[in-house]
């Protein structure tokens, strides 16, 4: 196994027009939630990813883990609860395509993974392991997580982070800076938003904001700041920081960008390392900018995501000027 992502399972109802949740009337539904997406995203840049999470015994949940499945993700560490629902999430999109949450999770299945569904021989038969802050929002779904992140430092997988920040979760902000800070002492890959930044570290230069998080952090590696249209900034460890320029394109639906990065983020380092070089962080960003831009021209997450034939071509024609 490549890559291991736990996290929520969700189903994406996302509106097909644009406007407020409340004037919407046309929905579609999507497999969704963050570790869903990074797990099916690396699965279709070529990687053997796997999920580990719960899901409700019931039709939404029975979509999600055949959704999955169609993209060869292993599901074979996929609860089924007999007792809460599989969570929803509606999304409105305004006339940027920038996505708007309505989450219907209370409680939702994906909260009660515990510490004795996380099986320490699937984790240490992994190479990287993900997951976002969503993870970390209630028990005993918490406890599950930082078990795994243990069994995944003392059997040298990579570690990767994406806070994702959903406020409207948390029981308060403190509550959600602290535990994103404590994720972040454990995390080897950080792909972070600019919004998060200043939520997590307050206002200033971006760049300087991510050498000074590498600084901070002695298990970072690799920083990676998302700056939408504008690209992305990614740091390493040694020294070395570049920005990227985004990809011009028409947006339909920015609901996958992130996750899309993300997963392009690991199928890079998964073939080439962490980079090391100004030069490899470029290429790098270039990936994974690449992934992100091709998503957001098509709608949803999953379905929008590029395999490895569609990247490359895409890249071939970026580079070409078409």
């Amino acid at each position: 196994m490549d890559v291991i992502c736990i996290g929520e399972l969700l189903v994406d109802i996302i509106g097909q027009e644009e406007g407020k949740l409340s004037d919407v009337q046309t929905f579609k539904r999507y497999a969704g939630g963050a570790a869903g997406n990074v797990a099916a995203g690396t699965s279709k840049l070529g990687l053997k990813s796997g999920f580990i999470g719960k899901v409700g015994n019931d039709p939404f949940g029975e979509f999600l883990i055949k959704s999955l499945e169609s993209y060869k993700v292993d599901t074979s560490q996929i609860y089924r609860d007999d007792k809460r629902k599989t969570g929803l999430a509606f999304v409105s999109l305004d006339e940027r395509k920038v996505p708007d949450y309505l989450f219907y999770r209370d409680p939702s299945a994906s909260m009660f993974l515990g510490p004795e569904d996380i099986k320490e021989e699937y984790i240490k038969n992994a190479k990287a392991i993900y997951f976002s802050s969503i993870a970390l929002v209630n028990e005993p779904f918490r406890s599950a997580t930082y078990k795994a992140l243990r069994l995944a430092q003392e059997y040298g997988l990579l570690v990767s982070f994406d806070p994702n920040v959903r406020l409207r979760l948390w029981n308060s902000e403190e509550e959600a800076r602290n535990e994103i800070l404590k994720a972040i002492g454990l995390t080897n890959i950080l792909k972070i938003n600019t919004e998060e930044m200043s939520f997590l570290f307050g206002q200033g230069a971006r760049e300087e904001l991510c050498q000074r998080l590498i600084q901070q952090y002695p298990s970072l590696k690799l920083v990676t700041l998302t700056l939408g249209s504008e690209g992305a900034i990614l740091a390493d460890s040694n020294g070395n920081i570049v920005h990227v320029n985004g990809v011009p394109v028409e947006a339909k639906d920015t609901t996958g960008a992130g996750d899309t990065f993300m997963s392009a983020i690991l199928s890079f380092v998964m073939r080439n390392g962490i980079p090391c070089t100004s030069d490899a962080l470029r290429k790098l960003g270039e990936y994974s900018n690449a992934a992100a831009a091709l998503t957001v021209t098509r709608q949803g997450v999953i379905p929008a995501m590029p395999t490895e034939d569609e990247l490359a071509e895409f890249m071939n024609r970026i580079k070409e000027g078409c």
